[in-house]
């Protein structure tokens, strides 16, 4: 769906900034719906690993696309390009993918109690949060002291990632036992 006063070249730039830097050439208060929509579910995906982008990433989406067509085949293993997907790898991509919903999910909560903006708003702004974005409905400087705070917790996880983030509240210090060291070699 593209706006009416929209050209092609600047619906193609909001559909690569909105998954990487944010950049915008329209302002998004204008656009209807269905485009905010869409705009929340780019950034949300975001970009590829390894970049400085947000989300949960492209191949994350991607792998859990490939899982849904995989299980909705009957099929036992998840196969791209002739190559077999590990199943810590799927694990990966679903836990990144719920603890990224929860993330979200938990902002959008928050905002509703603390902001008056509308619940789209709220959506979009703690979407494009999470992915580093930037971008914005309402400017965030209507937000309240804990609005603000919110939304950079957000920013946080969605930056460092949201396995990363979240291993803070978990025990992950590996058993001694099962590291093993790489033997020195000395000149004597």
């Amino acid at each position: 769906i593209m706006e009416p006063e929209l050209t092609l070249l600047q619906a193609m730039f909001t559909a690569v900034t909105l998954r990487t830097a944010g950049f915008s050439t329209i302002n998004m208060a204008n656009c209807t719906h269905a485009t905010r929509m869409i705009a929340t579910i780019l950034m949300f995906i975001g970009g590829a690993p390894g970049s400085t982008s947000g989300g949960i990433r492209v191949v994350v989406f991607a792998v859990l696309i490939l899982s849904i067509i995989a299980t909705l085949r009957n099929r036992k293993e998840v196969v791209v390009f002739y190559r077999k997907i590990d199943e810590h790898m799927i694990m990966k991509a679903i836990t990144i993918t719920g603890l990224s919903i929860f993330a979200v999910l938990s902002g959008i909560v928050g905002m509703t109690f603390l902001n008056n903006i509308g619940l789209e708003n709220i959506i979009f702004h703690c979407v494009s949060g999470f992915s580093d974005t930037g971008m914005e409905v309402v400017p965030t400087s209507s937000l309240n002291y804990f609005g603000k705070l919110i939304i950079m917790c957000l920013m946080f996880i969605g930056r460092v990632g949201p396995v990363v983030a979240f291993r803070i509240f978990f025990n992950t210090a590996p058993d001694q036992e099962s590291i093993k060291y790489v033997k020195g070699e000395l000149i004597l």
